[in-house]
């Protein structure tokens, strides 16, 4: 079984500038590994933001949740915890909700690395360790997946 890797933003469809990444495109047509994208399919339906505003004014309660990383909730919360450990998960932006989202595919997915050029969002202040740590989530820039590829194939 070929190991499998989720590529963050925009590595799928246009960074070919990176050495790396073609590397990694490269073995994936050679069948070595399978790469999958955080982007949604361009055929997929999209909701309507009114259908999804409506949906999320329904939930009961008047209370705000915040969480720790290790809380009793959901994926998204608590990836969110290590992401943006000093923020209320239900008051992040566009890219912030993005970036745990592409997180909480990659965990339901089940793929070995999550390879990314993000390294503020996702490596820095000790976040890679900590989502390895809860979560099982390799984090790796595209270099650094080459790398460990390379001595997972030489047997190192």
């Amino acid at each position: 079984m070929s190991c499998t890797l989720t590529l963050d933003e925009g590595l799928m469809a246009g960074e070919d500038s990176l050495a790396a990444v073609r590397t990694l495109k490269h073995w994936e047509a050679e069948g070595r590994i399978q790469l999958f994208g955080t982007d949604p399919p361009k055929d997929a339906v999209s909701v309507p933001f009114n259908a999804r505003r409506a949906r999320t004014e329904r939930r009961p309660g008047p209370y705000r949740m915040t969480t720790r990383p290790g809380a009793g909730s959901s994926p998204f919360q608590r990836i969110s915890a290590v992401l943006f450990p000093n923020r209320d998960c239900q008051r992040l932006n566009m890219g912030e909700i993005n970036d745990v989202a592409h997180l909480v595919l990659h965990l339901t997915r089940g793929h070995n690395f999550f390879v990314t050029t993000n390294v503020r969002a996702f490596i820095a202040e000790g976040k890679r360790e900590l989502l390895r740590a809860a979560f099982q989530i390799e984090v790796l820039t595209p270099d650094e997946a080459v790398n460990a590829l390379d001595a997972r194939a030489s047997g190192a």
